[in-house]
């Protein structure tokens, strides 16, 4: 930072402040000053058993800076092996059968169960659990019960916050200053969420932030053929 401001190179700037008797602080203590609440809480996440991938789709990040984020905070990655061994220790193959039979994807109970697709394929042939065959329609199993993960991402507790503060009559503006967000956010939230179908609301939502209808339906507890005739219906 100093090396910026003053538009000299790093290696002259720790050179002079040696010269003046400046004790130079070590790289790990520099980095570890400029941590902010969220890489700690990602570390906190990871150190759980989340995979690198996990966190950065749950913190809306690409796979590069969490890893970059994680190792600054001085947590120790996880060779692949360790990795493969934690996953398949922690998945609970009932759940996992439940919620690809309810989404008929591969794909969604991956990230309802914030595991790679490929784990997903493994566990399911270990169990004995037919899988349908690739490059056919996949198509949810009618008679599979509903399943109903309710697990908050970050612009989900922001949404509930902005509209907090819209019904307590705050304006927009100050809205989107105190969250920090954009003012097109908060219309955008303000929009959505004024659907008189609160459910279509909701589904409208998690599909601008990008999440599989099987995913949606997990989520909210109900079934991804409504998921699907309802973004049908908002389309057409």
């Amino acid at each position: 930072m100093v090396s910026r401001l003053a538009g000299i190179s790093r290696s002259t700037v720790e050179a002079r402040l040696v010269a003046h008797g400046t004790t130079i602080r070590s790289r790990s203590v520099r980095q570890k000053r400029s941590l902010t609440p969220d890489d700690l809480r990602r570390a906190r996440l990871y150190s759980g058993g989340l995979s690198i991938q996990n966190v950065a789709d749950r913190e809306g990040l690409s796979y590069g800076v969490v890893r970059k984020r994680l190792i600054a905070a001085g947590v120790t990655i996880r060779t692949r092996k360790a990795a493969a061994a934690l996953l398949r220790r922690d998945i609970d193959t009932a759940l996992l059968e439940r919620v690809y039979r309810l989404t008929g994807s591969s794909t969604a109970t991956g990230q309802v169960l914030r595991i790679s697709r490929l784990t997903v394929l493994v566990r399911l042939r270990e169990a004995g659990i037919e899988i349908q065959p690739r490059g056919r329609a996949r198509m949810p199993d009618p008679g599979a019960a509903l399943v109903h993960i309710a697990e908050p991402s970050p612009w989900e507790v922001r949404d509930r916050r902005i509209l907090t503060s819209l019904n307590a009559g705050q304006r927009t503006a100050r809205i989107a200053a105190d969250l920090r967000t954009s003012l097109h956010e908060v219309h955008e939230v303000q929009r959505v969420y004024g659907h008189p179908d609160r459910t279509a609301a909701h589904i409208l939502r998690r599909r601008h932030h990008g999440e599989h209808p099987g995913v949606i339906a997990v989520r909210l507890g109900i079934r991804p053929v409504s998921v699907l005739r309802t973004l049908a219906r908002v389309s057409g």
